[in-house]
């Protein structure tokens, strides 16, 4: 009686454990976690290596447009629409309700956080947190690196990541030369977020209460001092 009493415990919190919370990654190429979600949340495929765990329909959600160029978030009273109590799966061209809003992530530095984001690609929207290019886009480790898995995995909200990260940056091109002039220097990143969403577009409704900016520099900036020729007196 007590070996079957605890034998079920032991079994019971193995299985709460090992379920991802709401947002949290629940599969995809390379994922060794747990594929279960929590209760009200259906691990989805969305691509190759990333399936999330969104929230089931209920009887009354708030409908939010996916995000993307020229989509905005609504200004309003966002639409209520009614769906039945069953989790219904929507066509890749169509939103996925989701409960809340997003928080906005503004990610600057070289190597060590790039995904190869570009201004002018797809924006970070529901069930595509970072944008473009597909999770886990293009990283220095040619894998999921710390950003990736900050954004989809230990992620308490839902997290909207826009990476200007540029592999080789420098923080600033005139002070350090990058290996080559294409390389984006940290100025550059902060430029580009200056020049396309810092104005707060509908498209990317970030205030300073739901917004983190980041900042990992410096690694090149002492490399490449160290291999230039010139004066090290400083």
């Amino acid at each position: 009686m007590h070996l079957s009493l605890g034998l079920s415990l032991c079994v019971l919190v193995t299985t709460v454990v090992a379920q991802q919370s709401v947002w949290g990654q629940c599969g995809g190429i390379g994922w060794t976690g747990s594929q279960t979600c929590v209760s009200g949340t259906t691990c989805t495929v969305l691509n190759d290596y990333y399936s999330q765990c969104l929230p089931a329909a209920s009887a009354s959600v708030s409908a939010y447009p996916t995000q993307g160029s020229g989509t905005p978030f609504p200004s309003s009273q966002p639409t209520t629409v009614s769906t039945s109590p069953t989790q219904t799966v929507l066509p890749p061209s169509q939103p996925i309700p989701p409960i809340g809003v997003p928080n906005f992530w503004f990610s600057f530095g070289d190597s060590y956080t790039q995904t190869d984001f570009v201004t002018n690609g797809t924006l970070p929207s529901l069930g595509n947190p970072l944008g473009n290019p597909p999770y886990p886009g293009y990283t220095a480790v040619g894998g999921v690196n710390w950003i990736d898995v900050m954004t989809v995995t230990y992620n308490k909200s839902l997290i909207f990541t826009y990476n200007y990260a540029y592999g080789g940056a420098t923080i600033d091109a005139s002070l350090v030369t990058p290996y080559e002039p294409t390389v984006l220097s940290l100025t550059d990143q902060v430029n580009e977020f200056l020049s396309t969403v810092a104005n707060k577009p509908a498209t990317t409704p970030w205030t300073s209460s739901n917004s983190l900016f980041s900042f990992w520099i410096g690694i090149n900036d002492i490399g490449n001092s160290y291999y230039e020729s010139g004066s090290r007196d400083a």
